[in-house]
């Protein structure tokens, strides 16, 4: 890749290392996860769970490693759903527009991909672009496992720091939309809700 392409790209995809999600910046966790942590778990719980089931595995890592790639130019977006279940002060998150329908979500969100690929050579461009737009669109097997890994994660790591921070991630758990979509997922958040009890 020409080196005039690819360091602009890596220099705004740095950005998400610091980039703390705003689930723990409103929950006020310390030190909180990151965006780029988060894609990181996402791709290695992929790796891990998903050896044992008939995926084309390598693009399942790849589509986990690069499903919140735009956030490094949208921001972790909470949508309206949390900000009412979790009464979220939207005045204490970081960057992005908050509060909005799950439509207007996905359309800036849109933007934000296309603003960070495209300085990309075409080839690549259409790679991620593929890859990104299966994992939204939910129709193969691939894209709802990682789907349902981007869910694990999120509950792995709210049982984490209820455990480090005696925090309380009652609601997190209890929302039917954090719930994976993958079955066998479920069943695994259900046992991890049974560990949070003891």
């Amino acid at each position: 890749m020409e080196k005039e392409k690819a360091i602009p790209f890596l220099l705004d995809a740095l950005e998400l290392k610091e980039m703390v999600r705003n689930l723990w910046v409103f929950s006020k966790v310390p030190n909180g996860e990151s965006v780029a942590a988060h894609c990181f778990n996402v791709a290695l719980l992929t790796f891990m769970l998903g050896s044992e089931r008939k995926l084309n595995l390598s693009k399942a890592i790849k589509m986990a490693l690069i499903h919140d790639l735009h956030e490094a130019k949208t921001g972790d977006i909470i949508e309206d759903w949390k900000v009412e279940a979790m009464n979220v002060d939207t005045s204490v998150l970081g960057k992005g527009k908050h509060g909005v329908s799950a439509e207007e979500k996905k359309q800036l969100e849109q933007r934000g991909m296309d603003e960070m690929i495209r300085r990309l050579p075409a080839p690549l461009q259409n790679t991620l672009t593929a890859l990104w737009n299966e994992f939204e669109a939910q129709h193969t097997r691939e894209a709802v496992f990682v789907r349902s890994m981007d869910k694990l994660d999120l509950l792995l790591q709210a049982a984490a720091y209820e455990k480090k921070h005696g925090t309380n991630f009652s609601t997190v758990f209890a929302h039917p939309n954090n719930r994976p979509p993958d079955r066998a997922t479920a069943e695994l958040t259900d046992f991890l809700k049974t560990l949070r009890k003891k």
